[in-house]
């Protein structure tokens, strides 16, 4: 009407650009195909895959490769968070039970502020034994670099890395967490579950 009526030349409407709307994607989980796939690479028994154009991809050396094959079987065995991971320290572990206590430390706090204690499987406490005696720097961080100090977002931006040297695309410790998730789901497990909250509870 008003551009019939010459007010405006033309729709200003038409010059807004529409805003992208950005849909969840489901979460990635690793099929058991995908870990084993992942599990050679990390052991050494497959080559590095190659970017589409032909380029090498920067690696990772075999014995940083062995640190993740502990980091990957804690977390798809336990549902911890990236920054649960890498703000563990050795007495968060107790070997006897087998737990880890994500608690609160000088520079993090836990999400929502919730300190919690996530049961072990056999699986990861025998995983974090063999972790703890190979260590040859021994700082007070689980798992943190070489030279014993903090990964930060290091160890996330190394496992993203992992997963496509090993020829399986996009994936990270979120997708060793989602596949926890799924997993445990798919063996008949709870939402409600306690044990499955505790290790479990929010994104």
């Amino acid at each position: 009407y008003l551009i019939r009526e010459k007010v405006f030349k033309e729709n200003p409407v038409t010059a807004i650009q529409k805003k992208k709307i950005v849909r969840n994607k489901k979460p990635k989980s690793l099929s058991r195909v995908d870990e084993a796939t992942l599990d050679a690479w990390m052991r050494g028994a497959r080559e590095d895959q190659k970017k589409k154009d032909g380029k090498k991809l920067k690696g990772i050396s075999l014995e940083a490769r062995q640190e993740l094959m502990i980091v990957k079987t804690v977390t798809i065995n336990s549902g911890l968070r990236a920054a649960e991971l890498t703000n563990l320290w050795w007495p968060d572990a107790d070997f006897d039970r087998p737990a880890l206590a994500v608690t609160e430390k000088p520079d993090w706090k836990p999400k929502d502020y919730e300190e919690r204690e996530i049961p072990l499987n056999r699986t990861a406490a025998s995983a974090l034994r063999e972790h703890k005696l190979r260590r040859v720097v021994m700082g007070k961080y689980i798992f943190c670099r070489q030279d014993g100090q903090k990964y930060g977002r290091g160890l996330g931006l190394v496992m993203c890395r992992a997963f496509k040297l090993a020829g399986l695309g996009s994936g990270g410790l979120h997708t060793l967490r989602h596949t926890f998730a799924t997993r445990y789901l798919e063996a008949g497990g709870n939402l409600k579950d306690a044990g499955f909250a505790r290790s479990y509870r929010g994104r």
